[in-house]
């Protein structure tokens, strides 16, 4: 939440009930539900972003497709939510959406992250 946050973005958080005022007060503009029914919870991102995402940094995985924007991007670094999914490969190529698998960081990566943290920059 803090990275994209310091950087201007407006962040929507999809996560559990218990973790919402955390991440608000980390940064996220809002929160939804992770835990709710598949249409509610469309309708819900649709009236939160109603041009779509530009970017989803997805943790979790599962059983959903993000409601991305024309050129989004789409990472993905987990999949405890569901290892597999179904895609129609239609909705990558006539969107130009860019889909990345992704560890998170290096180790230079997260140490210049941690001096980041430490300064509170």
């Amino acid at each position: 939440m803090q990275l994209p946050a310091a950087r201007g973005a407006q962040v929507v958080a999809l996560t559990s009930a218990s973790k919402a005022a955390a991440l608000q007060e980390a940064g996220a503009s809002a929160t939804l539900p992770r835990n709710t029914d598949p249409a509610d919870l469309e309708l819900r991102l649709a009236a939160t972003a109603p041009k779509g995402l530009d970017a989803v940094a997805d943790l979790a995985g599962g059983p959903w497709l993000p409601a991305l924007r024309e050129n989004g991007r789409w990472d993905i670094a987990g999949a405890v939510a569901g290892p597999v999914i179904t895609l129609d490969l239609r909705r990558l190529y006539l969107h130009n959406l860019c889909l990345i698998g992704s560890s998170l960081h290096t180790r230079a990566h997260f140490s210049a992250l941690a001096d980041l943290a430490r300064t509170g920059a």
